[in-house]
């Protein structure tokens, strides 16, 4: 029974929590935070929320045991967020390199079918 009512306070939390951690942890073109201290500030206050998934975090990243004043967290939130954004440009490249080549081909095509009809006559 204890374990219900823990989970299901937990789910509420979280509920709550989310939009409010994803609304201070926003993140502009280059993949920095918007406002830090939002973000430090939402860290400080769910880690008191759900000091078990504080803990998780801490042991997430390099430093994460002697951070006492959370701008290593905010570096390795920024850090993932960059290599997010570079990971999506270099998809992005690559499709528009893939397009590139059907658009040859096509090209290729209706050359050779113009070329064959004007020497068929």
């Amino acid at each position: 029974m204890w374990l219900q009512l823990i989970a299901g306070l937990k789910s509420f939390g979280d509920g709550i929590g989310g939009p409010i951690k994803a609304f201070s942890e926003r993140f502009d073109a280059e993949g920095n935070l918007v406002d830090r201290s939002a973000a430090r500030n939402s860290a400080i206050i769910g880690s008191l929320f759900d000091p078990l998934q504080a803990l998780k975090t801490r042991g997430s990243y390099a430093g994460g045991w002697t951070d006492w004043n959370g701008e290593k967290y905010l570096n390795h939130i920024e850090e993932q967020e960059k290599e997010r954004l570079k990971q999506e440009k270099e998809r992005l490249e690559n499709v528009k390199q893939k397009q590139k080549k059907i658009i040859y081909v096509l090209i290729a095509l209706v050359v050779i079918v113009v070329v064959y009809y004007s020497l068929k006559d």
